[in-house]
């Protein structure tokens, strides 16, 4: 039996949401770290979030590249799930391209607020 389309798009966002989580984590201790100076804080994590960006739009760009049976969505389906080997390289590189861009997006709007909200802080206490 395959997989139906939606829970390869569920699984696939789960894969790409776990991995940037782990970004995110890493990204929030260095702001900490550095929160006695907000605005600086503020725009370290504004250009973590635009590298991240730049990593997932890298993996949308080689998803094609990257074996399928080498990837976590692979490793999340049921043995019954995985579709035929004929179609599985074409049908996870789609679905992961998308999950990659969908995540490269919100990083990039995250990166956005968190340089512009730097950016006011900054104008709000200019002597």
């Amino acid at each position: 039996m395959a997989v139906f389309p939606s829970r390869l798009n569920s699984l696939a966002r789960l894969s790409v949401a776990r991995g940037c989580g782990f970004g995110m984590v890493a990204i929030i201790t260095m702001m900490v770290g550095l929160s006695e100076q907000m605005p600086q804080s503020l725009q370290a994590g504004g250009y973590a979030m635009l590298l991240m960006c730049m990593v997932l739009l890298l993996k949308a760009f080689l998803a094609e590249q990257r074996p399928y049976k080498r990837t976590e969505l692979w490793l999340l389906l049921a043995k019954e799930e995985r579709p035929r080997e004929q179609v599985a390289q074409k049908v996870f590189a789609t679905v992961l391209r998308h999950a990659y861009l969908l995540f490269a997006k919100r990083a990039a709007l995250a990166a956005i607020a968190l340089l512009v909200g730097s950016q006011l802080l900054r104008l709000l206490h200019a002597p």
